[in-house]
């Protein structure tokens, strides 16, 4: 009996040091995780640079460029939405990703997808280091179709998935709400997508949580219909955000010896010059407008973080899907043109390490983000993807010298769509394989009062191409050359001609032609670190 109570109290002083031993590891590792900081992701529809898209938010300039960086050099790879987007959550460029278009057909999101490229992407890398995450918006264009898993799906890797079915709208939408349908009306109270966006994103902000959290917050706004909260309707029309930023490349006097799509576009707007102005300077007010409630939202995140005691130990990031244009070369409005309004994005950062209130150099470009929220995260960047980590220029502690580390060469690529037919206005205009929209048909306030609806015939298949963008802080070099799938080419040297009026290609020498063209095809190619410097 003896024998078996100093048997039995061994046993049991073991079972004790082991559980002590355990919840002392367990201590650790929650020291350790909660030591992570914190990271949220802002990203917005459509939002540009050169028409003072970010200009009319001033909570965004105080609270978060302010006491953060601006991103001067932040560049999409793609300039359409989901194939964006798909490189956004996935550090993979489009042609890697085997993403086409904003189609199921085209992979936008559906079974290639869903079995494929989704079980890599941000969420399930930053969940594998510890993160509780939450996604909350517009997610793929064609996420939450039948063929695309309906909203049943919940892409893998989300504690919180709030995910918003098909493509950017502000009322009158379905939203995943952890894989349960959930309709929405035209009730401002509780269907304003921005504003059901910003709540549910605060409720996942408060959560207690002993882990670091990632948030991904995608808002509508700026995209199509342009549908501003009631409060903000006409409230910039008579200000000096209207009329429409005429930039030195605003109308149809440089669109000559461009790509067939813009010679189109530029027809049409001289044969209604002045309501396609109206029109532009209309909607360029309304996409100001939508953005004001983001100004909100993004001010709330911050003072909240900064009443939980959160706010010096997140990562805040903001930036848009890609540019956008209104007039630019008479192309009447959207995006998909390997110009810089199309290519550069907004771009702003603060975080634990990064100086306040500094316009940083560093070219980063939208196959970069993920690449650095898994940095920030004190995880490896996986070989396969296509971009890399720039938080050593936001910290400040790249080894290089800041021209050297500034210097990039990177990818640009978009897949041109088309119709076989076109419909009410555009009928005059369309010609196969083409693809135009009626435009200037919105239902709600403020309504367009330029007269009738206008056709926009915003793409091609032959609008296809592959591109080359290089530059570097000091300016020794700021040029991107161009190769479209019908043997048009283009290439401009932005040192001289910033706004890309003149196409230069044919002056430059054969040896020079023949070099960029090699460089390209390499470049179109290329896979995890082949696509880096």
């Amino acid at each position: 009996k003896s024998n078996f109570m100093l048997t039995r109290a061994l046993v049991t002083s073991a079972s004790v040091n082991m559980k002590l031993l355990l919840a002392a590891v367990l201590s650790v590792l929650c020291v350790v995780a909660s030591s992570k900081p914190n990271i949220i992701f802002v990203l917005t529809d459509d939002q540009d640079v050169y028409m003072d898209g970010s200009k009319h938010q001033p909570k965004i300039a105080k609270m978060l460029a302010g006491e953060g960086a601006t991103m001067i050099n932040q560049f999409v790879s793609t300039p359409v939405c989901c194939p964006s987007r798909s490189t956004i959550m996935s550090g993979r460029h489009i042609h890697n990703l085997n993403v086409h278009n904003n189609s199921i057909a085209g992979n936008c999101s559906g079974p290639h997808w869903n079995a494929g490229p989704e079980k890599e992407t941000v969420g399930v890398l930053l969940q594998r280091q510890g993160y509780r995450t939450g996604f909350h918006g517009k997610y793929l264009n064609t996420y939450g179709f039948p063929g695309a898993g309906g909203p049943e799906h919940v892409p893998p890797g989300w504690d919180t998935w709030f995910g918003l079915v098909g493509n950017s709208v502000y009322y009158n939408y379905t939203i995943s709400n952890n894989g349960k349908p959930e309709k929405h009306g035209d009730d401002f109270a509780t269907d304003y997508l921005t504003t059901l966006l910003w709540n549910h994103s605060i409720d996942f902000i408060n959560k207690a949580d002993e882990r670091p959290f990632f948030l991904m917050t995608s808002t509508p706004s700026c995209h199509g219909p342009h549908e501003p909260e009631p409060k903000y309707a006409y409230t910039l029309v008579n200000t000096t955000a209207a009329p429409a930023v005429r930039t030195p490349n605003f109308g149809t006097a440089d669109s000559a010896n461009k790509h067939s799509i813009v010679a189109k576009e530029a027809a049409m707007w001289d044969k209604e010059t002045a309501n396609r102005e109206s029109f532009v300077n209309w909607e360029h007010v309304r996409r100001l407008e939508t953005l004001l409630t983001v100004d909100d939202m993004v001010a709330d995140f911050i003072e909240t973080l900064e009443k939980s005691g959160k706010l010096d130990n997140t990562f805040i990031f903001y930036t848009s899907d890609h540019g956008y244009h209104l007039g630019q070369f008479g192309l009447l409005k959207d995006k998909r043109m390997p110009y810089d309004f199309d290519l550069r994005v907004p771009g702003y950062v603060r975080g634990p390490g990064i100086k306040r209130n500094q316009h940083n150099p560093v070219v980063m470009v939208s196959v970069d983000l993920l690449p650095t929220f898994i940095d920030i995260a004190g995880g490896t960047v996986p070989d396969t993807m296509d971009g890399k980590s720039i938080l050593p220029d936001l910290l400040g502690t790249n080894s290089q010298t800041a021209a050297a580390s500034s210097k990039r060469t990177f990818l640009v690529e978009y897949n041109g769509e088309g119709t076989a037919h076109a419909q009410g206005v555009c009928v005059e205009w369309f010609e196969a394989g083409e693809a135009a929209w009626v435009e200037g048909v919105e239902k709600l306030a403020p309504f367009w009062e330029g007269g009738k609806p206008l056709c926009s015939v915003q793409d091609n298949v032959n609008n296809t191409y592959v591109c080359m963008r290089t530059l570097d802080v000091p300016r020794t070099v700021d040029q991107i050359y161009c190769e479209f799938i019908d043997g048009f080419v283009e290439f401009y040297d932005l040192r001289t001609d910033p706004w890309q009026k003149a196409n230069s290609f044919s002056s430059l020498p054969a040896e020079e032609k023949a070099a960029l063209h090699i460089a390209l095809q390499k470049l179109a190619a290329c896979k995890g670190s082949s696509c880096k410097d």
